[in-house]
């Protein structure tokens, strides 16, 4: 019994959307401009953080979120002020010193606390993996899982390309210290238009 549907239609909407860059994105492009290896750790935290979403999607869980408001509102508080915290990690010291931000220690930490807290993914991955759940599929989670490794291969490429560009520019053109700045501002207003968001 098929567990999902239209799999040659999951993948390039699947491309579409990593391909759109978000906080983790930024976070992953600054600190391989410090180190490869912190990098590496800070895309294994960002791919963990997206299957505990995904497993928690398949549980239904943003439905629980509708319910509960107030925690919804938490989570987003939480997200929006960590985002601030590490895009002005990121931002301040470029400003003291004309040498590249250093990236907060704890890459996989940072990675999934990005992931975790924010809670764009959760809803995403509850709106977007049911469209291709086969309804006659034996197990709801299990299609979300295999769908979830699916997407997340291609998650990890796409970080692998992210990571490898930016630590090589920082290596041969120099560019850590705008790339860090970049990102960590670019970062600092995400942070602020979700806080924005919470009393609009």
């Amino acid at each position: 019994m098929s567990l999902i549907i239209h799999p040659l239609a999951f993948v390039p909407a699947s491309l579409a959307l990593i391909f759109l860059p978000g906080p983790a994105t930024l976070l992953v492009a600054a600190v391989a401009a410090e180190s490869k290896q912190r990098a590496w750790l800070t895309v294994a935290g960002v791919v963990v953080g997206d299957f505990v979403l995904i497993l928690l999607a398949g549980l239904g869980f943003s439905a629980f979120l509708a319910c509960w408001p107030n925690l919804l509102f938490s989570i987003k508080l939480l997200g929006g002020l960590y985002v601030l915290y590490l895009g002005g990690s990121l931002c301040w010291p470029a400003r003291r010193a004309n040498q590249p931000a250093q990236a907060p220690d704890g890459g996989f930490r940072h990675g999934l606390l990005l992931t975790l807290v924010n809670p764009k993914p959760i809803l995403f991955f509850a709106a977007f993996l049911p469209l291709f759940v086969a309804p006659q599929s034996p197990s709801r989670l299990l299609s979300f899982l295999l769908l979830g490794v699916w997407f997340e291969l291609m998650n990890m490429l796409y970080f692998c390309l992210v990571l490898l560009t930016s630590h090589r520019l920082a290596r041969q053109g120099g560019h850590g210290v705008w790339m860090s700045r970049v990102a960590g501002g670019v970062l600092m207003l995400s942070g602020s238009s979700v806080l924005a968001t919470l009393w609009h």
